[in-house]
């Protein structure tokens, strides 16, 4: 995957350009812009899932839509069938099959996965719905048309007009035709050219445009809080180069060349989330139903509250191992809780230390099935980690990633820059590693020019070495 990024004017970014890693890393001081890019990044991938998501409400749509029309002209077609003659009655009974056939094969869609990798076969079933659409709506008004043209010549010619059968018959086929009328206007957007049209208006480059407008619009609100661009500019600007470029300047608007590599983007700020959702819980239940929570965090919670795998991988045994336990989520309770090995009753997650809910999240997203192609953004996961175990942690961190996953962090620890580096030597994983200075400007750093990082991680050493010099 290779992946290069350009910001400019964003947050207190002017320019920044910067290429993903399998494991890409942000160091720079505080208040320089390094959550703004994890941000910024995090959002592309979320915009494009998000784009995925809305395309799959559009195919459930136009299914839905097909079962829909389907239904309705197989309730036709079995009123019709009464009236139709013995040739028209085999025509009508297969189509009656194929409608048959093709809404199993709508259910099993629509109650299974709708993703990418179905678009073709949806895109033939709803064409080959629309083509029976549009043969079986002719055949239901020739049909009527033919009988109430016999009745017709049957009356004038028996003078059976007063007979009550005829006049119920007669009758039946008013009510049809109005049933046809009323059906009509129900699935009007259900007609046959419009339905063989869905699938391509669906997968065009221009309605995936439209969709990525409308999932950044709710990333500005939610993620960056309406705050995007620069102060004191008019027009930020995010481009991942030859797949898409955005432009905001109190709209979005944008141009695309192809769709971004579908990787689930999981935002983690901060191992306190897991300590918070309690009362996160309460403060729901006193106001609303559904609490609006930033979508890097209720989707964080979406992954670390879903238990999809039981058995326990090499990785998870070695989490267990370093902490001593397992968190993990209770579903009736709604909150975490850390089961220790040395104890039979589990510890409230408010009662643990913070370094056990950083490996805990890790134990929560591997259950989760979240550690598959998955890009994580985890700002300073060095926070409340003894040095011992950011070693640990990196170490962690380069056997998920050999699993086609990515991880995009921002830290200020020396300790923990230097061993992403060596884990990543020692995997032969493709690390990124990028200084941002105190003017938001982004450096990349490599061998040769190391010591931009080490020089601004091991400056307040030696001050505080030349401080006790002094007192000395």
């Amino acid at each position: 995957m290779s992946i290069r990024i350009s910001l400019e004017n964003i947050g207190p970014i002017t320019k920044a350009d910067l290429e993903l890693g399998q494991i890409t890393v942000i160091v720079g001081e505080n208040n320089v812009g390094k959550s703004f890019v994890l941000k910024s990044i995090y959002s592309i991938f979320k915009a494009f899932e998000m784009e995925r998501m809305l395309l799959r409400y559009e195919v459930e749509r136009a299914l839905r839509i097909c079962r829909d029309t389907l239904s309705t002209y197989r309730e036709l077609l079995q009123k019709v069938l009464k009236y139709a003659d013995e040739k028209s009655k085999k025509q009508i009974e297969g189509d009656i099959s194929n409608i048959n056939y093709l809404l199993k094969d709508i259910e099993f869609y629509l109650k299974g996965d709708v993703s990418a990798l179905d678009l073709s076969n949806i895109a033939n079933l709803i064409k080959d719905s629309a083509k029976v659409v549009k043969r079986v709506d002719r055949v239901i008004k020739a049909n009527i048309e033919i009988k109430k043209e016999n009745m017709e010549k049957e009356a004038q010619e028996k003078g059976v007009i007063d007979d009550k059968s005829f006049k119920k018959i007669f009758l039946d086929i008013a009510l049809l035709y109005d049933y046809y009328s009323i059906m009509m206007d129900i699935v009007y957007h259900s007609k046959p050219d419009e339905l063989e049209k869905l699938p391509e208006k669906i997968r065009s480059l221009e309605s995936i445009e439209n969709r990525l407008k409308m999932a950044w619009k709710i990333l500005i609100d939610d993620v960056f809080v309406k705050d995007i661009v620069k102060r004191g500019s008019n027009t930020g600007k995010i481009t991942v180069k030859d797949i898409v470029s955005f432009r905001f300047d109190g709209d979005v608007s944008m141009e695309i060349k192809r769709p971004l590599y579908p990787l689930t983007p999981v935002f983690v700020e901060s191992s306190l989330l897991l300590e918070i959702k309690p009362y996160l819980a309460k403060t729901t239940e006193r106001k609303i139903k559904s609490l609006e929570l930033p979508i890097h965090i209720s989707s964080f919670f979406d992954y670390a509250e879903t238990i999809s795998r039981l058995e326990e991988d090499e990785i998870l045994k070695e989490l267990k191992k370093i902490i001593g336990g397992e968190v993990y989520y209770s579903v009736r309770e709604d909150k975490f809780y850390f089961k220790s090995e040395q104890y039979e009753k589990p510890f409230d997650i408010q009662n643990v230390a913070s370094g056990i809910k950083s490996f805990g999240i890790l134990q929560l997203l591997l259950r989760s099935g979240a550690c598959e192609n998955t890009i994580f953004f985890w700002e300073e996961p060095e926070s409340y980690l003894h040095p011992e175990w950011q070693i640990k942690f990196a170490e962690i961190i380069a056997k998920i990633v050999k699993r086609n996953n990515y991880f995009v962090i921002s830290t200020h620890s020396p300790f923990m820059v230097e061993i992403l580096r060596v884990v990543a030597k020692e995997n032969e994983i493709d690390a990124k590693f990028y200084y941002m200075n105190k003017n938001s400007e982004l450096i990349e750093v490599n061998d040769e020019n190391w010591d931009i990082i080490s020089d601004s991680l091991l400056e307040p050493l030696r001050e505080i070495a030349f401080r006790l010099f002094k007192v000395v």
